[in-house]
C-alpha cells in the first residue's frame, strides 16, 4: 500500500512564494494594475507597513470599483478600493475547505495566513487541479491519492463502533491481452465502461479507487464478508453483461476480505488479504469471486514450511539467483544505455542524471516504496529504445526535420518491444512507454492525458526535460537552474503534471537552503546532492 503522500493542506498546493505579489495600501491603482499585468496574476495582497495582511485587491476590484465608476487610476489609492474584510485559510486547512469558501462567497482567490502574514495564495484554478487529481479522468473512480485517507476513516469508524467493513480488490480479466491485440484505445474503452458500471452500481457510502492499470479497490462500510461477496456477485454479473465495440466480452475477478475490528489488523494487512483472494480467483480460472477465508483455509497464504534443511537451503538459493538475474539484466541494459549516451558528449550521463532527479521528485511526492523502485529502474533504462534509431538521426549536429523527429519519437515503442518479454519489468514498461506523454494529451506515443499517464512516467518526463535543459546540446546552450525551473513551471498543466513540478520546486528549494551560497545553485551541485530519503519540506 502506498505511504501517505503528505498533508492535503491548501498551503502546500501549487503556489510558491514568488507567486505572492504584495503592494502597500498607499500605492496608486495605476501601480497596482501594472504589477498585476507584469506578474500575470489576478490578485494582489495588500499589506501594512509591518508586512501584515491588510486586504486583497483583485482584477475584479479594478473593473467594478475603478473603471466602472470612472475613477482616475493615478489618483485613487489601493486602500480606498481594496477588500478589507478578507476571507482567508489557515496553513493546515485542506483544499476542500478552500473550495467550500470560494463557492459560498463567490470568490476566486484565497490567501493562506500564518501569524497575520500571507504565506500562500490559492486560486480557483488550484481547486480545479486539486479536484482532477482526486478523480481518475478515464474511469470516474477516485485516485490513489485519497486511498490512505479513505482507509483510515472507514477502518477507524469500524473499530470504534465495532461495525463490519470489507475491502475488495478486483481487476479486468486478460486486460493485457485486450491492449496487445486490440490496442490501447479499446483498452481505455473497456476501463471506462467498467469504471462507470462500478461507480453507478455501488452504494453511495462505498469508496471506489482506481489502484493502478486495470486494478480497482472498493471499500464497503457496514458490510460483512457474506454481504460483500453478494454485492460483488451482483457487480460481476453487471460487468459481464457489458459489450464493448460490438461483442467484446468483459469479465472481472475479485478478492474480498473483511476487517476485524477487535483485532490489531492494519489497513495494509486488509489490502494484502484482498489481494491474495484476488490472486486465488485468477488462479482458479478468472471471472469469479474469492475470499480471504478461502485463501487461508487452502494454505495459499502461508509460506512453504519444511523441516528439511536442504529444501530450505535450495529455496533461499533459487530466490537469490532470481534476484541476481533480475539485477544483472537491469544493470546490463543500463550499461548499454550508458554506452549509447557516451558516443555523444552532449548526452553523456543523461540517464544517470534523470535517475537522480526522478528519485528526488518521487521521494518528495512521498511515492510508495514500490513506485520509487519502479521510477529507479525505469529511469536507468528509459532510453534503451534509442538503440533502434539510426545514428544519422541520433547524432545529427543540429535540429531534426519533421520526418526525422517522427522516427526519433518511436524510441519509447522500440524500448517496449525490446523489453516486453521480461515479465519482471511489468510495472516499469508503462513508465518507459509514457515518459514523453504530456499532461494535456499532446505527447507521444499514445496521447494519454492527465492521471491516465502513470505517475512514474510523469516523474520521468519532468526529470528528463530538466536535465535536457540544464545540459548543453548542439542546438542549444544549457540553461541555468532557475531558468529551467521557470520553464517547467510555465508548462505545468500543459506538458507536465502540476503536482510533479511543485514537488521538484520543493526539492530544489530544499537543496538551495542546504547548499546556501557557497557552491551556488547549479545543475552540478544538484547532481552531487543526495536525493531526499523522505519528503523535503
Amino acid at each position: 500500500m502506498a505511504r501517505k503522500r503528505g498533508s492535503d493542506a491548501a498551503a502546500q498546493e501549487q503556489h510558491t512564494p514568488q507567486d505572492i505579489a504584495t503592494i502597500d495600501g498607499a500605492a496608486t491603482i495605476a501601480a497596482a494594475a501594472q504589477l498585476l499585468a507584469a506578474r500575470r496574476i489576478g490578485c494582489l495582497v495588500v499589506t501594512t507597513a509591518k508586512g501584515k495582511l491588510a486586504g486583497i485587491l483583485s482584477e475584479r476590484d479594478l473593473t467594478s470599483r475603478v473603471l466602472a465608476r470612472g475613477l482616475d487610476p493615478n489618483q485613487t489609492l489601493v486602500r480606498d478600493i481594496m477588500t478589507a474584510n478578507v476571507i482567508a485559510l489557515g496553513e493546515s486547512d485542506p483544499m476542500d475547505r478552500a473550495e467550500e469558501l470560494m463557492t459560498r462567497h463567490h470568490i476566486r482567490h484565497l490567501p493562506v495566513v500564518a501569524d497575520g502574514r500571507v504565506v500562500n495564495m490559492v486560486s480557483s484554478h488550484d481547486v480545479i487541479r486539486h479536484q482532477l487529481r482526486r478523480t481518475d479522468e478515464l474511469t470516474g473512480a477516485s485516485t490513489r491519492a485519497i486511498l490512505d485517507e479513505a482507509l483510515d476513516t472507514e477502518l477507524a469508524r469500524a473499530a470504534r463502533y465495532r461495525r463490519p467493513c470489507s475491502a475488495v480488490m478486483l481487476d479486468v480479466d486478460k486486460f493485457k491481452q485486450i491492449n496487445d491485440t486490440l490496442g490501447h484505445q479499446v483498452g481505455d474503452t473497456v476501463l471506462a465502461a467498467v469504471g462507470h458500471c462500478l461507480q453507478t452500481e455501488k452504494r453511495t457510502p462505498d469508496v471506489l479507487v482506481r489502484y493502478g492499470g486495470d486494478e480497482f479497490i472498493l471499500l464497503l462500510p457496514e458490510t460483512d464478508l457474506r454481504n460483500g461477496v453478494r454485492a460483488m456477485e451482483r457487480l460481476r454479473l453487471k460487468i459481464k453483461a457489458l459489450r464493448i465495440q460490438g461483442d467484446l466480452p468483459v469479465t472481472i475477478s475479485c478478492g474480498v476480505a473483511e476487517f476485524a475490528p477487535a483485532s490489531d489488523m492494519t489497513a495494509k494487512e486488509l489490502l494484502r488479504r484482498a489481494d491474495m483472494a484476488l490472486f486465488r480467483a485468477k488462479k482458479l480460472g478468472r471471472d469469479r469471486i474469492e475470499t480471504w477465508e478461502n485463501v487461508s483455509t487452502s494454505g495459499l497464504s502461508a509460506p512453504v514450511r519444511s523441516d528439511n534443511a536442504q529444501v530450505r537451503t535450495l529455496q533461499n538459493h533459487v530466490a537469490a539467483l532470481s534476484a541476481r538475474s533480475r539485477d544483472f539484466f537491469i544493470q546490463s541494459v543500463h550499461g548499454l544505455v550508458q554506452a549509447l549516451e557516451a558516443r555523444d558528449p552532449y548526452t553523456k550521463s543523461h540517464s544517470d542524471n534523470v535517475l537522480h532527479y526522478a528519485l528526488a521528485i518521487g521521494r518528495t511526492l512521498n511515492l510508495s516504496d514500490l513506485e520509487i523502485e519502479t521510477v529507479r529502474i525505469a529511469a536507468m533504462i528509459h532510453d534503451i529504445g534509442k538503440l533502434g534509431i539510426p545514428d544519422a538521426i541520433l547524432l545529427k549536429p543540429g535540429r531534426l526535420t519533421k520526418p526525422e523527429r517522427q522516427v526519433l519519437e518511436e524510441h519509447p515503442l522500440i524500448a517496449v518491444r525490446i523489453l516486453e518479454n521480461m515479465r519482471f519489468l511489468e510495472r516499469e514498461l508503462p513508465a518507459i512507454r509514457g515518459h514523453h506523454e504530456r499532461w494535456d494529451g499532446n505527447g507521444y506515443p499514445d496521447h494519454l492525458a492527465g492521471s491516465r499517464i502513470p505517475i512514474e512516467a510523469r516523474v520521468l518526463a519532468a526529470a528528463d526535460a530538466f536535465d535536457a535543459m540544464t545540459s548543453s546540446r548542439v542546438y542549444h546552450r544549457s540553461r541555468s537552474v532557475p531558468k529551467a525551473l521557470l520553464a517547467l513551471q510555465e508548462c505545468a498543466g500543459t506538458q507536465f503534471d502540476p503536482a510533479v513540478v511543485t514537488a521538484f520546486q520543493r526539492w530544489i528549494r530544499h537543496a538551495q537552503r542546504k547548499l546556501k551560497s557557497a557552491r551556488g545553485l547549479t545543475a552540478r551541485a544538484l547532481l552531487d546532492l543526495r536525493p531526499p530519503a523522505t519528503s523535503a519540506a
